[in-house]
């Protein structure tokens, strides 16, 4: 038998079954969906590494392609030619991978769910991060993160979009989002409060309750990307406004606070202004105090736009280091779920690329295997952080950058829309050579661990030399 799905209706289901599958071919459809995937898959080709490799690679690739979903013309309450995506499970998991992965490989991708966000704004006037069957989650897991999501897509050239009415929603989010909850009175039930606004965007902060930690430091990024945004389109009102918001979250910064040695982390504050007492190493949960699905030792290394004062704030550079390396020895950040995701490219700022080759090998060696993940697939996040680290570059989603730790493969080649290529060749690549000893960039000495995506994005050719010890490379 054939099969067809529609949210809209019967009529619409078979509308598609006569549209995609007009016969009754059973190896004709398999042939079809053969050659789909490996169009798909084939944006990306490898060469070298172990067949284990490639067969993650791959697996990982194709797991990030299976969400959110184009629903365009299949929707209950929209027209048929509104642009319209979901299954989005949720942003707040892709927006630090996944799409800037598919902002490579595949930005229709990324210009359809931005499109189908302009769509659902129109409508709803809002945006929420999930939206599965045409319905809107209202709680979210952190931040305004589509905001993160369309800022990453202005930085990377991105184009095909209506930029203004895509501003709207981040300006919207901005302006009338932000919403923490506050009512935490200094009770023992951090529970006691209701949803609001106002105190982050009074003060630029959230008081101790739900989450408050984790989202004031969400919403502090969700402002930056807000602010370069605005800049990048003349708003300088703006600009200055969510630049200003975005480093308050300062504000949360203990330098008192102490565990296993180290001082300095980010801790709630009362209402008042008082520090609460934490163990910084206690992970609450899901939707529970202070933290979301991670501890004081994760998020106080979530600071992707002002790397550098956190790193002041934690005694300098060689510091730094220190204390992020014994977190990861010691299990004190969790890498199975996404808010970890920029702690180990963050070493980078530190000056330290072949401690982030390290990490970033040892957790693909450790955490990826053919029995599963570290953690939770989440619509494709982790599968697209694996392809990423395998690729040797990390992007800092919502900026134009990637930084560079050095790929696993001896030849990787990037099919970009256009005709575009990036080439990454890597000379002695293997499991155990796995640092950085020397790098050209379309054929120039390149010293820095960085790289602008966008300068990825134009096509590029780069040409590694890696070894089996730590060289100066990048420092």
């Amino acid at each position: 038998m054939k099969i067809a799905v529609s949210f809209r209706s019967t009529a619409t289901a078979e509308h598609w079954l006569r549209t995609e599958i007009p016969a009754w071919d059973y190896e004709g459809v398999k042939e079809s969906a053969k050659k789909e995937w490996n169009s798909a898959l084939g944006k990306i080709e490898v060469e070298g590494g172990t067949d284990t490799l490639r067969t993650l690679f791959y697996t990982a690739l194709y797991h990030a392609m299976l969400m959110p979903r184009d629903r365009t013309g299949d929707m209950k309450g929209f027209g048929e030619s509104d642009p319209l995506w979901d299954d989005e499970y949720a942003v707040w998991d892709t927006w630090r991978t996944l799409f800037p992965l598919m902002s490579i490989i595949n930005p229709a991708m990324v210009r359809g769910n931005i499109n189908s966000f302009i769509t659902r704004f129109r409508k709803n006037g809002e945006v929420k991060d999930t939206f599965v069957a045409g319905r809107d989650m209202f709680e979210e897991q952190g931040g305004n993160d589509v905001d993160n999501v369309i800022a990453d897509a202005s930085a990377c050239g991105i184009g095909g979009l209506d930029w203004n009415a895509a501003y709207a929603i981040v300006k919207h989010d901005a302006d009338s989002g932000r919403t923490g909850w506050v009512g935490w009175a200094g009770s023992e039930d951090s529970s006691a409060g209701r949803w609001t606004p106002e105190a982050y965007r009074a003060q630029g902060w959230i008081p101790a309750g739900i989450m408050s930690c984790s989202q004031t430091l969400e919403y502090a990024y969700n402002d930056f990307c807000a602010g370069t945004m605005a800049e990048r389109m003349g708003r300088s009102g703006d600009a200055v406004t969510y630049m200003r918001r975005s480093g308050m979250w300062r504000a949360l910064w203990n330098p008192d606070a102490s565990s296993e040695g180290f001082n300095g982390f980010i801790v709630p504050r009362t209402p008042a202004g008082s520090w609460v007492a934490i163990d910084p190493k206690k992970n609450p949960g899901s939707w529970k105090e202070y933290f979301y699905e991670g501890n004081s030792w994760t998020y106080s290394y979530f600071v992707p736009h002002q790397f550098p004062e956190l790193i002041g704030l934690c005694g300098g550079k060689e510091t730094y280091v220190r204390r992020l390396e014994f977190a990861l020895e010691h299990g004190l950040i969790d890498y199975s779920n996404e808010p970890s995701f920029f702690a180990i490219p963050s070493l980078h700022f530190a000056g330290r690329p072949e401690r982030a080759a390290f990490w970033m090998h040892a957790l693909m060696r450790t955490g990826y295997t053919l029995r599963g993940y570290p953690g939770n697939d989440d619509s494709g996040a982790m599968s697209s952080w694996f392809v990423f680290a395998a690729m040797g570059i990390f992007p800092i989603a919502g900026q134009d950058l990637c930084t560079i730790h050095g790929p696993s493969f001896a030849r990787v080649t990037i099919h970009m829309e256009g005709g575009k290529t990036i080439i990454i060749r890597a000379e002695g690549a293997s499991g155990k050579n796995i640092y950085v000893r020397s790098l050209r960039v379309n054929g120039k000495e390149w010293n820095t661990p960085f790289i602008r995506r966008t300068e990825l994005g134009a096509g590029a050719e780069l040409d590694f030399v890696m070894g089996d010890r730590p060289s100066p490379w990048g420092r």
